[in-house]
């Protein structure tokens, strides 16, 4: 389950950006990169998790 906001979308980069607070499991971390802990963004109080999401199929439907 995952749930986030679409904040940014780059066509050139064929990337969705998503965020929110605690809301993916770290399993669809990419394996590449791993997880971060950091500082929430806004509030500058921590832990929060940072990292990009394995890529999944494209379904043309």
């Amino acid at each position: 389950m995952f749930f986030g906001d679409p904040v940014s979308l780059d066509e050139e980069e064929n990337t969705l950006t998503f965020w929110h607070c605690g809301a993916a499991a770290y399993s669809l971390a990419r394996k590449d990169t791993g997880a971060e802990i950091g500082v929430h963004p806004n509030r500058k109080i921590g832990p929060a998790m940072n990292f990009g999401c394995e890529k999944f199929p494209v379904y043309n439907y």
